[in-house]
């Protein structure tokens, strides 16, 4: 039986670049981009038709609330992070024919092939999704090496509409 295995260790800015890519790839995170870049942009384009002091509150409105969700992901993270010990720990994911065997200590864990909803890479890790929002992350510099062995698994055991990125062979 074929296997592949992996030694994961997240750190907390890993984890931050996770919940900024969830956090953007939604509607909330689209919704607060239009929403601070629209008060920026009225603020400029409407400034002689408001007083100079409404144009500059719609021009501090946008830029918190452009800014708000990264620093408040960052605070949040962080201290989720620190609070969870078991984050800090590593995790060995083991890619075999019927999916992914975590394991942690003495806690194993299987995500089979078909249970997984979707797989997407940023330009930090690769994410496989269990549900909208119950994911695991692997930093793709952990892979150490093995990025394209991970890849061939996910080719050969994943249902193509799974995989929400392309393959670099």
């Amino acid at each position: 039986m074929e296997t592949l295995e992996l030694e994961v260790s997240l750190d907390a800015k890993q984890y931050y670049h996770f919940n900024l890519y969830h956090c953007y790839h939604s509607l909330s995170g689209f919704v607060s981009i239009f929403l601070g870049l629209l008060c920026i942009v009225y603020g400029f384009l409407f400034h002689e038709q408001l007083d100079t002091a409404k144009s500059v509150m719609f021009i501090l409105l946008g830029i918190v609330v452009l800014i708000f969700n990264p620093v408040s992901l960052f605070l949040s993270t962080k201290r989720r992070f620190l609070a969870n010990p078991v984050m800090k720990k590593p995790v060995l994911y083991r890619f075999s024919e019927t999916g992914i065997l975590l394991k942690q200590g003495e806690v194993e864990e299987e995500m089979l092939w078909e249970n997984i909803r979707k797989i997407v890479k940023t330009r930090e890790s690769m994410i496989f999704y269990l549900t909208k929002y119950r994911a695991n992350i692997i930093p793709l510099e952990e892979m150490e090496g093995h990025y394209k062995e991970v890849c061939a698994f996910l080719e050969k055991y994943v249902d193509n509409k799974v995989i929400r990125f392309r393959m670099e062979q």
